[in-house]
Protein backbone atom coordinates (compact mmCIF):
# COMPACT_ATOMS: atom_id res chain seq x y z
CA UNK A 1 0.00 0.00 0.00
CA UNK A 2 3.24 2.42 0.92
CA UNK A 3 3.64 2.05 -3.16
CA UNK A 4 0.45 2.53 -4.39
CA UNK A 5 -0.18 5.53 -2.39
CA UNK A 6 2.47 7.21 -4.32
CA UNK A 7 0.92 5.85 -7.25
CA UNK A 8 -1.80 9.05 -9.27
CA UNK A 9 -4.48 6.56 -9.35
CA UNK A 10 -3.04 3.71 -7.00
CA UNK A 11 -5.96 3.75 -4.68
CA UNK A 12 -9.61 3.86 -5.11
CA UNK A 13 -12.43 4.56 -2.76
CA UNK A 14 -15.93 4.39 -2.28
CA UNK A 15 -17.38 7.50 -0.24
CA UNK A 16 -21.18 6.94 1.16
CA UNK A 17 -22.93 10.00 2.32
CA UNK A 18 -24.84 9.27 5.91
CA UNK A 19 -28.24 10.71 6.90
CA UNK A 20 -29.62 9.81 10.36
CA UNK A 21 -33.39 8.99 10.83
CA UNK A 22 -35.56 6.77 12.93
CA UNK A 23 -34.45 2.87 11.49
CA UNK A 24 -31.51 1.16 12.91
CA UNK A 25 -29.50 0.29 9.90
CA UNK A 26 -28.56 -3.16 11.28
CA UNK A 27 -25.25 -3.84 8.62
CA UNK A 28 -23.55 -0.69 10.54
CA UNK A 29 -24.21 -2.70 13.92
CA UNK A 30 -21.60 -5.24 12.48
CA UNK A 31 -18.76 -2.77 12.87
CA UNK A 32 -20.70 -0.37 15.91
CA UNK A 33 -21.08 -2.81 17.90
CA UNK A 34 -17.23 -3.72 18.22
CA UNK A 35 -16.37 0.51 18.30
CA UNK A 36 -15.69 -0.16 21.95
CA UNK A 37 -13.01 -2.89 21.77
CA UNK A 38 -11.13 0.00 20.02
CA UNK A 39 -11.89 2.93 21.52
CA UNK A 40 -8.14 4.30 21.60
CA UNK A 41 -5.62 5.10 19.21
CA UNK A 42 -3.37 1.55 18.04
CA UNK A 43 -6.24 -0.86 19.56
CA UNK A 44 -6.92 -3.67 17.63
CA UNK A 45 -10.07 -6.08 17.31
CA UNK A 46 -11.04 -9.14 15.25
CA UNK A 47 -15.18 -9.10 13.93
CA UNK A 48 -16.94 -11.91 12.61
CA UNK A 49 -17.12 -11.56 9.03
CA UNK A 50 -20.04 -10.44 7.14
CA UNK A 51 -21.42 -8.89 3.74
CA UNK A 52 -19.69 -5.63 3.25
CA UNK A 53 -21.90 -4.98 0.53
CA UNK A 54 -24.56 -4.47 2.88
CA UNK A 55 -23.10 -0.99 3.69
CA UNK A 56 -23.56 0.49 0.55
CA UNK A 57 -26.99 2.42 -1.16
CA UNK A 58 -28.73 -0.16 -3.10
CA UNK A 59 -28.35 1.90 -5.93
CA UNK A 60 -24.58 1.46 -7.56
CA UNK A 61 -25.01 2.63 -10.92
CA UNK A 62 -25.15 6.45 -10.10
CA UNK A 63 -22.28 7.64 -9.05
CA UNK A 64 -19.90 10.16 -8.96
CA UNK A 65 -15.99 9.78 -9.85
CA UNK A 66 -12.92 11.98 -9.68
CA UNK A 67 -9.45 11.81 -8.86
CA UNK A 68 -8.54 12.96 -5.30
CA UNK A 69 -6.28 13.00 -2.59
CA UNK A 70 -6.33 11.14 0.97
CA UNK A 71 -7.91 12.56 3.08
CA UNK A 72 -5.11 12.10 5.91
CA UNK A 73 -1.72 13.29 6.04
CA UNK A 74 0.13 12.79 3.65
CA UNK A 75 -2.43 13.46 1.49
CA UNK A 76 -1.27 12.07 -1.60
CA UNK A 77 -2.96 12.77 -4.79
CA UNK A 78 -3.30 9.12 -5.32
CA UNK A 79 -7.15 8.57 -5.14
CA UNK A 80 -9.49 7.63 -7.33
CA UNK A 81 -12.80 8.45 -5.64
CA UNK A 82 -16.09 7.11 -6.06
CA UNK A 83 -18.97 8.93 -4.58
CA UNK A 84 -22.56 6.91 -4.49
CA UNK A 85 -25.52 9.25 -5.02
CA UNK A 86 -28.03 7.51 -3.03
CA UNK A 87 -27.27 8.36 0.59
CA UNK A 88 -27.69 5.76 3.20
CA UNK A 89 -29.66 5.96 6.53
CA UNK A 90 -28.37 5.30 10.25
CA UNK A 91 -30.56 5.76 13.41
CA UNK A 92 -29.62 8.94 15.34
CA UNK A 93 -28.99 6.38 18.64
CA UNK A 94 -25.99 4.63 16.35
CA UNK A 95 -24.28 7.98 15.20
CA UNK A 96 -24.34 9.47 18.96
CA UNK A 97 -22.63 6.01 19.69
CA UNK A 98 -19.86 6.78 17.16
CA UNK A 99 -19.43 10.29 18.02
CA UNK A 100 -18.47 9.10 21.65
CA UNK A 101 -16.94 6.12 22.52
CA UNK A 102 -14.42 6.90 20.21
CA UNK A 103 -10.63 9.01 20.77
CA UNK A 104 -8.12 10.28 18.78
CA UNK A 105 -5.41 9.31 21.85
CA UNK A 106 -4.19 6.62 23.29
CA UNK A 107 -5.35 4.33 26.45
CA UNK A 108 -2.54 5.86 28.84
CA UNK A 109 -2.52 9.24 27.48
CA UNK A 110 -3.96 11.79 30.72
CA UNK A 111 -5.61 13.96 28.33
CA UNK A 112 -8.24 11.85 26.18
CA UNK A 113 -9.75 13.55 23.54
CA UNK A 114 -12.72 12.43 21.41
CA UNK A 115 -12.45 11.61 17.57
CA UNK A 116 -15.27 14.71 16.83
CA UNK A 117 -15.18 17.05 13.87
CA UNK A 118 -11.99 15.79 11.87
CA UNK A 119 -13.94 16.04 8.89
CA UNK A 120 -11.13 17.68 6.28
CA UNK A 121 -12.02 21.25 4.79
CA UNK A 122 -13.37 21.18 1.53
CA UNK A 123 -10.29 21.62 -0.75
CA UNK A 124 -10.27 23.93 -4.22
CA UNK A 125 -11.55 21.66 -7.40
CA UNK A 126 -7.76 22.87 -9.05
CA UNK A 127 -8.71 22.01 -12.34
CA UNK A 128 -10.16 18.45 -11.96
CA UNK A 129 -13.12 17.21 -13.54
CA UNK A 130 -15.96 15.35 -12.00
CA UNK A 131 -17.48 12.38 -13.83
CA UNK A 132 -20.83 11.64 -13.34
CA UNK A 133 -22.50 7.95 -14.09
CA UNK A 134 -26.00 9.62 -14.81
CA UNK A 135 -27.13 12.98 -16.69
CA UNK A 136 -29.10 15.81 -14.53
CA UNK A 137 -32.29 14.90 -16.83
CA UNK A 138 -32.30 11.19 -15.64
CA UNK A 139 -33.96 11.65 -12.32
CA UNK A 140 -34.43 9.38 -9.87
CA UNK A 141 -37.15 6.83 -10.36
CA UNK A 142 -40.33 7.15 -8.34
CA UNK A 143 -42.04 4.13 -6.61
CA UNK A 144 -45.74 3.21 -7.17
CA UNK A 145 -46.97 4.74 -3.69
CA UNK A 146 -44.90 8.18 -4.55
CA UNK A 147 -46.92 8.05 -8.36
CA UNK A 148 -50.21 7.41 -6.42
CA UNK A 149 -49.90 9.96 -4.29
CA UNK A 150 -48.88 12.96 -6.87
CA UNK A 151 -51.66 11.60 -9.08
CA UNK A 152 -53.89 12.08 -6.08
CA UNK A 153 -52.33 15.25 -5.14
CA UNK A 154 -53.01 16.85 -8.57
CA UNK A 155 -56.59 15.42 -8.77
CA UNK A 156 -57.28 17.50 -5.55
CA UNK A 157 -55.77 20.19 -6.36
CA UNK A 158 -57.87 20.69 -9.68
CA UNK A 159 -61.33 19.55 -7.72
CA UNK A 160 -60.12 22.96 -5.50
CA UNK A 161 -59.41 25.12 -8.36
CA UNK A 162 -62.62 24.11 -10.27
CA UNK A 163 -64.76 25.02 -6.46
CA UNK A 164 -63.03 28.18 -6.55
CA UNK A 165 -63.80 29.31 -10.33
CA UNK A 166 -67.47 28.05 -9.93
CA UNK A 167 -68.02 30.00 -6.72
CA UNK A 168 -66.50 33.43 -8.39
CA UNK A 169 -68.47 32.58 -11.62
CA UNK A 170 -71.70 32.43 -9.39
CA UNK A 171 -70.91 35.59 -7.90
CA UNK A 172 -70.39 37.57 -10.53
CA UNK A 173 -73.96 36.02 -12.16
CA UNK A 174 -75.89 36.99 -9.06
CA UNK A 175 -74.50 40.49 -8.87
CA UNK A 176 -74.91 41.13 -12.98
CA UNK A 177 -79.13 39.65 -12.23
CA UNK A 178 -79.41 42.56 -9.36
CA UNK A 179 -78.20 45.49 -11.40
CA UNK A 180 -80.58 44.97 -14.32
CA UNK A 181 -83.60 44.69 -12.24
CA UNK A 182 -85.33 48.40 -12.24
CA UNK A 183 -85.87 50.38 -8.98
CA UNK A 184 -89.19 51.11 -7.69
CA UNK A 185 -87.99 52.68 -4.45
CA UNK A 186 -88.42 55.94 -4.44
CA UNK A 187 -86.28 58.91 -4.72
CA UNK A 188 -84.38 59.78 -1.73
CA UNK A 189 -85.19 62.50 0.65
CA UNK A 190 -82.27 65.11 1.48
CA UNK A 191 -82.36 65.05 5.03
CA UNK A 192 -81.93 67.78 7.45
CA UNK A 193 -80.59 68.19 10.78
CA UNK A 194 -82.10 68.78 14.00
CA UNK A 195 -81.18 72.25 14.08
CA UNK A 196 -82.45 73.73 11.23
CA UNK A 197 -85.42 71.42 11.00
CA UNK A 198 -86.76 72.79 14.47
CA UNK A 199 -86.01 76.27 13.26
CA UNK A 200 -87.80 76.05 9.83
CA UNK A 201 -90.60 74.61 11.54
CA UNK A 202 -90.95 77.72 13.96
CA UNK A 203 -91.06 79.90 10.88
CA UNK A 204 -93.60 78.13 9.24
CA UNK A 205 -95.66 78.40 12.85
CA UNK A 206 -94.03 82.40 13.39
CA UNK A 207 -95.75 83.34 9.47
CA UNK A 208 -98.97 81.26 9.27
CA UNK A 209 -100.15 81.61 12.92
CA UNK A 210 -102.67 84.04 14.11
CA UNK A 211 -103.26 84.58 17.60
CA UNK A 212 -107.03 84.60 18.68
CA UNK A 213 -106.70 87.98 20.47
CA UNK A 214 -105.54 89.59 17.25
CA UNK A 215 -108.75 88.51 15.62
CA UNK A 216 -110.65 89.97 17.99
CA UNK A 217 -109.12 93.40 18.47
CA UNK A 218 -109.68 94.03 14.38
CA UNK A 219 -111.66 97.29 13.98
CA UNK A 220 -114.56 96.74 12.07
CA UNK A 221 -114.50 98.99 9.23
CA UNK A 222 -117.18 102.54 10.10
CA UNK A 223 -120.03 103.26 7.88
CA UNK A 224 -119.07 106.63 5.96
CA UNK A 225 -121.63 109.68 6.31
CA UNK A 226 -121.81 111.94 3.19
CA UNK A 227 -120.92 115.84 3.64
Amino acid sequence: MSTAMTQSDGLAVLGILIVTGEETNLAFNNIINYLSRIRHADQKVSIPAFDVQSLLPKDLGRYYRYNGSLTTPPCYQSVIWTLFNERVQISKAQLLKIETILYTSKANDPDRMLLQDNYRATQPLNHRVVFASFTAESGKELSSGEVTAIVIGVMCGCVGLAVIIRFIVKTIRSTSSWDVLPSNRPAPMSRMKGPEKAKEKKQDMALNSTSEAEKKEEPSPSPQTEP
